[in-house]
């Protein structure tokens, strides 16, 4: 066969874009920093945890796997009685415990929003029970939600919430939504679309991320950015779920939409980390 270099140029420039897009896709992290990931992917297992950890999840109703916007699949829940659990050897996952910094990044993509009425939970993580003498998401734990029933006129943000009060009001609580008493559409979650969110808590301070742009207008419902609470502030390491919480006295709420990517890291991702995870989207 004779030689073609137009042919040898064309490969060589091939495989170093294609050695320049998976670069590009690496989120640059310490080895050891990723301490749990559920991508959703496996059709028998789909609640496997990826990192070394091995947290996997239990199924609970009848989650679906369905098309994902990072990877092959996602989690799928009705809004009803599906959820995961997270639990290892009849307990949260031991990394989670002493915990005091890091990053919890998350996509979702909500069927429906209860906007003045309760919460759609995607991460939940505390009391096996609900407080009963709470009107809210009271759980001695942490909480990442869509939207929050009547503490704010249409409330169609994401909450980061921290609870480091044995049932009562959160001890850290920021939302996307920045003034949703103005005609201000910033940090709005509109349903049937999906968002990247990333919850990020350093030594001294906290702050969020809303597809891969730092959410500067974030309001706080309790406490400011200098608050630094996070899975080890939690007075309560009983149960973590996917799609599961609790509102109003208590009772049961879960999530109707779709969860992807699922990565918490024992470190604080700079901006430059988040972008690259956003930028892992390959889905609709």
């Amino acid at each position: 066969m004779m030689y073609q270099p137009n042919y040898f140029f064309k490969t060589l420039f091939f495989s170093f874009t294609l050695l320049l897009f998976i670069s590009s896709r690496t989120i640059n992290t310490p080895d050891d920093a990723l301490v749990a990931h559920w991508t959703f992917d496996d059709e028998v297992n789909m609640a496997l945890d990826n990192s070394r950890f091995q947290s996997n999840g239990v199924l609970k109703g009848s989650p679906k796997q369905a098309p994902g916007v990072v990877g092959n699949g996602c989690l799928e829940l009705d809004g009803k009685d599906d959820y995961v659990e997270i639990l290892k050897s009849g307990k949260t996952p031991s990394q989670f415990h002493n915990l005091k910094q890091g990053s919890i990044s998350i996509w979702f993509k909500a069927r429906s929003i209860p906007k003045v009425t309760s919460i759609s939970p995607l991460l939940y993580y505390g009391n096996a029970n609900g407080c009963e003498n709470m009107l809210d998401a009271s759980n001695e734990g942490l909480v990442i939600e869509v939207a929050h029933g009547t503490i704010r006129k249409e409330s169609q943000g994401v909450y980061f919430t921290v609870f480091n009060n044995p049932c009562k009001l959160p001890t850290l609580c920021f939302d996307t939504h920045s003034e949703p008493h103005l005609e201000d559409t910033k940090g709005i979650v509109k349903q049937n679309e999906w968002y990247h969110f990333v919850a990020i808590v350093g030594k001294d301070y906290n702050t969020g991320y809303l597809n891969g742009e730092e959410i500067d207008f974030r309001h706080y419902n309790f406490s400011n950015a200098d608050a630094s609470q996070f899975f080890g502030g939690a007075l309560s390491h009983d149960r973590m779920w996917f799609g599961k919480s609790f509102w109003d006295y208590g009772k049961e709420t879960y999530f109707d939409g779709f969860i992807d990517d699922v990565r918490i890291y024992n470190v604080p991702l700079d901006s430059k980390q988040v972008k690259n995870l956003y930028d892992m989207r390959t889905g609709n």
